[in-house]
Parts: C-alpha cells; structure tokens; sequence
C-alpha cells in the first residue's frame, strides 16, 4: 500500500464540522498547531489562514493522512484550480 499525504486542516474540515465528511475513510493523525506567524480570519462561508508576523500562537487544526481519491476530492471543495487556496 502506497502512504497517504499528510495535511493539516484548521477550519470546516475538522472532526465534528460540516465537511468533515469529505475525510470520511481517511486516517486522522492526531491534533496539531502551525508555528508561530499564521492567523485565521473569518471569510464568510469559511476561514481562511494567512501570515501574520507579529502572531504569536499560529493555528490549531488536526493532521491527517489521505488518499489521492480524498485529495481531490478536497481540491475541488476548496477551489484550488480557481486560485482559491495553496496546497
């Protein structure tokens, strides 16, 4: 069996959010946090995570390790061929 990719996910996503579903299948690695320097904002329909030097405290949000199948899955939900967001 070829190893999933591992990503950290800190918004709807998350175990008990409204599209944690789409990780249905995949395996949770644990809980986590960014280094200093990042900060959520509130973007309407979904938060977004940016750099923020004078941040102290960074992101908590879970690790997870996932299929090419729940990757794109993911791609699509978050926009990634629209520019929305970076992998």
């Amino acid at each position: 069996m070829i190893p999933g990719r591992l990503i950290f996910v800190y918004g709807t996503l998350k175990r008990g959010c409204r599209n944690h579903h789409f990780l249905a299948g995949q395996k949770f690695v644990g809980e986590a946090r960014t280094a200093p320097g990042f900060r959520l904002y509130d973007l309407g329909g979904h938060p977004g995570m940016v750099a923020q030097s004078d941040d102290t405290e960074g992101v908590t949000g879970e690790i997870w390790e996932v299929d090419a199948s729940a990757l794109g899955r993911l791609d699509a939900l978050e926009g990634l061929a629209e520019g929305m967001y970076r992998r």
